[in-house]
C-alpha cells in the first residue's frame, strides 16, 4: 500500500488503496468462469491456487470431479440452471491435495447465454456452514426439482417437440444424479419385443440405444414381472437381484451397470406400455427416498406428456380423417345458414362450406360457392323447404336436375343445429343415364329374342311358361300358346328326371334331346303332327334374385337336326377314308404355313412313328422327330424354302426309327401352293408305308449275296479240304520212304497239324448243320471261370505260337462260379484265340474275364494284330465271311461263336482299330434265370 501511495504522490494524485486486479486476492476471493459450450473452466490465479490447479484454464469436467460426490450433482445442476437475473450461491466441499476444503461460490449466467461467471472463497466455520448448507440444500433441491417439473410442463404446454423435451429431461437427470445413462423402453407385445426409444448419456461412447432395439421380451423374467406388476426397480448393487434371476444379471453386467433405478410407464387403461430408468456405471449408489421421488416425479410427467401427445396425435388424426372424409367423400356436402330479418322472418340463406364433390358437380371452386346467398343461386326456391326442415327436425330427400350443370342429383336435407341446414348431394347422372340405357337395351333385347334363330323360353320358379319366341314354337311344332296351355316344365315327359333335379338345385344344365312329337300329342295341339324327330341341344340356366334364390329358368333350344345329319355324312366319309388309309397305310395332312393351322389324319402320324392322337404343330421336331437326321434336315429345308415361296414340291423316301432301332420306310410327297384369296401358303402331304417292299428288295439282295457267298464258300471249302488232305497223303508217303528220325518227326508233326485242321473244318460244318436244324445240344452246369480259362491256356501251351507273339493270362484273377456249358465256352474262347493268332505277328494275345455290375460275366481276347477295317466290323460275325482269302479258315467260326453265345443267353461283340489290334468279347449270365432257362 505504501508503494502505491508513493507512486500516486509522484503523479500528483490521491492513491487508490485497492487495485481491481489485486482486490479479490486482498479479500481472499477469486473469480471463475464456466463456458458450457466449449466445456472449459477459466479462473484467476487466486482461484487456481485455492483449488490446486496447474493452469488457469482446464476442462470443466476436471473441476466437477473435484467436488465431493454427495454434493457434485446438486452443484452441477445449479450451475447448469443458473439464470441471468438472479445470482445463485452454493457451499460445497472440494478435494484439494488429499484434503477437503469447503468453499462458497456465487454466480449467474452471462449475457451470451453459454457462460456462467462468479466468485469463490473458502469457508472457515465448517460446522456452521454444514448446518446452513443442509437446510439451504434442502430448499435448493426442492426449488430445483420444482423448477425442473415446471420447465418440463411449460415446454410441453408450449408445444415443443416431444422428443426434444424428453431428451432434455433425461439429460438433466444424468447430470443431477451424476449418472452415466438415462433411458426409456417401450414394449411391443404383438412381437414379444422391447426397444430403447430415448437415451441420454453423460459422455460420448456410452450410447447403447442402437444395441437395444427389438430385444426379446419375456414376461416371466423377474425384471418384467416387477414392471408389469407396476412396481419400481431400485438396485443399489446387482446383489439386490434375486439369486435365481441369472438372465437379468447377465444383461446388466454386460453393460457394466453397478446401480440403477427404474419406474414403469402406465397408459390410460392401466396397462404397462414401457419403463424409464437411470444407470450408474462407474460406481455403486445408495438411492435415497428423495432420489426416487424426484426421479419418479419427472418420469410420471414424461409418461403423462407422452400419453397426452399420443392422444393429441390420435385426435388430430381423427380430425383430419373426418375432415378428409367430408372433403373428399363422393357425396356433395353443402351446409347453409338461414338469414332472418329484424322481425325474425327468414329472408335468405348463405352457403357456409363446400367440399370437393360439390366443386366437381358444379364445376366451380369452393371459394365461389362459400358465402354465396341463396338469392344469388338457382336454389333460392328451397328456402321454405329449409325452414321446414329446421323447424320439424325431419330430413327430406328428392331428385332434381341441376340445369346449369346438366347433372341428375339425389338431394338429402337435414338440420343438426339451429338455423343450419346440411344438404347432401349425390350425383346420380351416371345411374340415371344407365337406367335409360337399360330401358333401351331391354327393348332391343326383346326384339332380339323375338327374332333370335335360337329357341327361347322363360319359365317361372314354379315351372310355368312366362315368355317364348317364334323360333321356339317353330322348333317344337307348337301353335301360339298361353301360359296355361303349356305343360309345366317339371311335368314335361321329355325332360330327363336328373335334369329336373339339377334345375331345382339351382344348377345350369346342358343336355341333348331327341324330340319326338308323338310323346306330347296328348298335351298340345300340334301345327305339324307328322314332323320328324328333331335333334336338339338344350341349356337350362337359373336366374337368381339378390338373395340368390331362383326366380326364373331360361331355356335355350338349338335345332341341330340338319347339322347332325351333315356331320354324320362327313363322319361316315371320314370313317371310310380312315379305313382305306389304315389298310393301305396312307397318311394325309394339310397345313397352312402362314397361319400355322391345319390337321393330319391318324395314319399320317402313325407312319412317322408318332401316336395316332398327335396333332399338327409348327414344331417340326414334334412331327418328324423320328426320322433319320439327314431325312429330317431335308424336310426342314423344304419347309423353309416353301415358306419363302422358293419350293413347291418334295418327294423322298424317308427312314423312320423306332425305339428298338428298327427302320420303317416311307414314300413321302409334299406339295406347297398359294391360296388365291388370302395369299397364304398351304402345304399338302401324303405318305405311304413301303417298308414291306423295301424288305422284299433287301431280302432279294441278301439272298443273292448269300448265294454268291455259298458258291464262294463251296469253292473255298473244296480248297480248304483239299489242302490238308494233300498234305496228309503226301507226307504219309514221304514218312514211309525216309529213315531219318528227324525228318520222320517233322513229317508226323505236319500230318498231325493237317489232321487237326481237317477235323476243325468237319467240326465247323457239323456245328453249322446242327445250328440250322435246331438240334445243337447244350449241357449246362456250374463251372469255374478261372478253371475254364486255365484249361484253354493249357491247350495252346502245347502248340507252336507265331514267333514274337506272347499268349497272356492273369493267373491271379478271382475265381467265379457261373452256370453255362463249359465245352461251348471253351470252344468260343479257343476260336477267339486261334483267330487272333492268325492275324497277330508281333506283341501279345491276352485272355481275360471280369464280373459286370449287371451280374453277367465278360470274357475277352485282346491282340495287337492287324485289326479290322470299320466297314467290316458289322459283318465279321456273318456266315461265309472271310476278310482275308490268304488266311486259312472257312468263314464259319465267328458265325458259329455268335450262335452259341446267343443260344446261351449272352451277347457277343468286337471292337477294333485297324493296324493296332482287336478285342473280341462275349457276356454270359451267371445263373439260369438271367439266361432265360427253365
Amino acid at each position: 500500500m505504501k508503494d502505491v501511495q508513493k507512486e500516486a504522490d509522484k503523479q500528483g494524485r490521491v492513491a487508490n488503496p485497492f487495485d481491481l486486479q489485486t482486490l479479490p486476492d486482498l479479500l481472499d476471493m477469486g473469480w471463475w468462469e464456466a463456458d458450457i459450450e466449449r466445456n472449459r473452466f477459466s479462473c484467476s490465479a487466486y482461484t487456481a491456487g485455492l483449488l490446486g490447479f496447474e493452469s488457469e484454464s482446464i476442462d470443466i469436467e476436471f473441476f466437477y470431479k473435484m467436488i465431493r460426490e454427495d454434493y457434485r450433482a446438486r452443484v452441477i445442476a445449479s450451475i447448469s440452471l443458473a439464470t441471468k437475473t438472479q445470482a445463485s450461491q452454493q457451499i460445497f466441499p472440494v478435494y484439494v491435495a488429499n484434503q477437503t476444503v469447503w468453499v462458497c461460490a456465487r454466480f449467474k449466467r452471462k449475457d451470451d447465454g453459454y457462460k456462467i461467471a462468479g466468485m469463490i472463497h473458502t469457508v472457515d466455520d465448517q460446522e456452521t456452514h454444514i448446518s446452513e448448507v443442509a437446510s439451504h440444500d434442502t430448499v435448493k433441491n426442492l426449488i430445483y426439482q420444482l423448477n425442473g417439473i415446471a420447465t418440463s410442463l411449460l415446454a410441453f404446454m408450449k408445444g415443443e417437440k416431444l422428443d426434444d423435451m424428453v431428451n432434455h429431461i433425461l439429460a438433466s437427470l444424468v447430470t443431477h444424479f451424476s449418472a452415466e445413462r438415462a433411458y426409456i423402453f417401450e414394449y411391443y407385445w404383438e412381437t414379444a419385443t422391447q426397444s430403447c426409444t430415448y437415451e441420454a448419456v453423460s459422455r460420448p461412447g456410452l450410447e447403447e440405444i442402437e444395441n437395444l432395439t427389438n430385444m426379446p421380451c419375456d414376461a416371466d423374467t423377474w425384471w418384467n414381472q416387477q414392471v408389469l406388476a407396476q412396481r419400481p426397480i431400485i438396485l443399489n448393487t446387482l446383489d439386490d437381484l434375486p439369486d435365481w434371476d441369472v438372465y437379468d444379471r447377465e444383461i446388466l453386467e454386460s453393460q457394466d451397470i453397478k446401480s440403477l433405478m427404474v419406474v414403469p410407464f402406465i397408459n390410460q387403461d392401466n396397462t404397462i406400455w414401457g419403463y424409464a430408468g437411470i444407470d450408474i456405471v462407474d460406481r455403486q449408489r445408495n438411492w435415497s427416498d428423495e432420489d426416487f421421488q424426484w426421479f419418479s416425479s419427472l418420469m410420471h410427467i414424461i409418461n403423462i406428456c407422452i400419453e397426452l401427445s399420443k392422444s393429441k396425435a390420435q385426435i388430430q388424426e381423427d380430425k383430419e380423417y373426418l375432415q378428409n372424409l367430408y372433403k373428399y367423400m363422393p357425396i356433395g356436402y353443402l351446409p347453409s345458414k338461414i338469414i332472418y330479418d329484424e322481425n325474425g322472418v327468414p329472408v335468405d340463406f348463405v352457403y357456409t362450406e363446400a367440399n370437393k364433390e360439390i366443386e366437381r358437380i358444379t364445376g366451380r371452386p369452393a371459394s365461389d360457392i362459400v358465402g354465396m346467398l341463396g338469392s344469388q343461386s338457382n336454389s333460392f326456391h328451397d328456402l321454405p323447404l329449409m325452414v321446414d326442415v329446421v323447424n320439424t327436425k325431419k330430413y327430406v330427400d328428392f331428385d332434381m336436375t341441376l340445369q346449369p350443370y346438366n347433372k341428375h342429383c339425389r338431394i338429402i336435407k337435414f338440420s343438426l343445429r339451429k338455423d343450419e341446414v346440411i344438404s347432401l348431394v349425390l350425383d346420380v347422372t351416371d345411374a340415371t343415364n344407365t337406367h335409360k340405357a337399360l330401358e333401351e337395351n331391354e327393348k332391343l333385347l326383346r326384339t332380339i329374342y323375338a327374332n333370335l334363330p335360337v329357341g327361347f323360353e322363360l319359365f317361372s320358379r314354379e315351372g310355368k311358361l312366362v315368355q317364348t319366341n317364334e323360333k321356339a314354337l317353330e322348333i317344337l311344332g307348337l301353335s301360339e300358346p298361353t301360359s296355361d296351355d303349356v305343360l309345366n316344365i317339371f311335368d314335361h315327359p321329355m325332360i330327363p328326371a336328373d335334369v329336373k333335379r339339377k334345375m331345382k338345385r339351382g344348377e345350369t344344365v346342358d343336355f341333348n334331346l331327341i324330340y319326338d312329337l308323338n310323346k306330347i300329342r296328348d298335351f298340345y295341339q300340334l301345327d305339324e303332327p307328322d314332323k320328324p324327330l328333331q335333334n336338339l341341344t338344350l341349356k337350362i340356366a337359373p336366374i337368381f334374385d339378390g338373395r340368390q334364390e331362383v326366380v326364373y329358368y331360361l331355356l335355350l333350344i338349338i335345332n341341330n337336326t340338319e347339322t347332325t345329319n351333315a356331320y354324320l355324312k362327313i363322319q361316315e366319309f371320314e370313317e371310310y377314308f380312315s379305313l382305306i388309309a389304315n389298310l393301305a397305310k396312307v397318311g394325309y395332312f394339310k397345313w397352312n404355313l402362314t397361319t400355322n393351322e391345319g390337321f393330319g389324319i391318324s395314319q399320317w402320324f402313325i407312319n412317322l412313328g408318332k401316336p395316332a392322337t398327335s396333332q399338327m404343330t409348327e414344331n417340326l421336331e414334334d412331327i418328324y422327330g423320328n426320322l433319320y437326321p439327314e431325312d429330317f434336315n431335308a424336310i426342314a429345308q423344304f419347309y423353309a424354302a416353301a415358306t419363302a415361296g422358293e419350293a413347291h414340291s418334295f418327294e423322298r423316301e424317308l427312314r423312320v426309327m423306332d425305339g428298338e432301332g428298327h427302320i420303317q420306310w416311307l414314300r413321302c410327297t409334299l406339295i406347297a401352293r398359294k391360296e388365291k384369296m388370302s395369299n397364304d401358303i398351304e402345304l399338302i402331304g401324303v405318305s405311304y408305308d413301303i417298308t414291306e417292299l423295301k424288305e422284299m428288295i433287301l431280302a432279294k439282295d441278301k439272298a443273292e449275296a448269300l448265294d454268291r457267298l455259298k458258291s464262294a464258300f463251296l469253292a473255298n471249302m473244296s480248297h480248304e479240304i483239299r489242302t490238308p488232305l494233300n498234305s496228309i497223303i503226301g507226307f504219309s508217303d514221304l514218312l514211309a520212304e525216309t529213315n531219318d528220325e528227324d525228318e520222320r518227326k517233322e513229317f508226323i508233326a505236319i500230318i498231325q497239324r493237317n489232321n487237326e485242321l481237317l477235323l476243325k473244318l468237319v467240326s465247323d460244318i457239323l456245328d453249322l448243320s446242327k445250328i440250322e436244324s435246331g438240334t445243337f445240344d447244350f449241357v449246362r452246369r456250374e463251372i469255374n471261370t478261372h478253371t475254364i480259362c486255365e484249361e484253354v491256356m493249357q491247350t495252346f501251351r502245347n502248340k507252336e505260337l507265331p514267333e514274337g507273339v506272347e499268349l497272356q493270362f492273369d493267373h491271379d484273377l478271382p475265381e467265379q462260379v457261373m452256370f453255362a456249358d463249359p465245352g461251348r465256352v471253351k470252344q468260343v474262347l479257343m476260336n477267339f484265340i486261334t483267330n487272333s493268332l492268325k492275324f497277330t505277328h508281333q506283341g501279345y494275345v491276352r485272355l481275360g474275364y471280369e464280373l459286370k455290375p449287371d451280374d453277367t460275366m465278360l470274357f475277352f481276347v485282346e491282340d495287337t494284330g492287324t485289326g479290322i477295317a470299320p466297314e467290316n466290323i458289322e459283318k465279321i460275325f456273318d456266315r461265309f465271311v472271310k476278310l482275308d482269302s490268304f488266311v486259312q479258315g472257312t468263314g464259319l467260326g465267328l458265325s458259329i461263336c455268335k450262335s452259341l453265345i446267343e443260344e446261351m443267353g449272352g451277347v457277343i461283340g468286337v471292337s477294333s482299330e485297324e493296324g493296332k489290334g482287336s478285342r473280341f468279347w462275349f457276356t454270359l449270365p451267371l445263373c439260369l434265370e438271367l439266361a432265360g432257362q427253365e
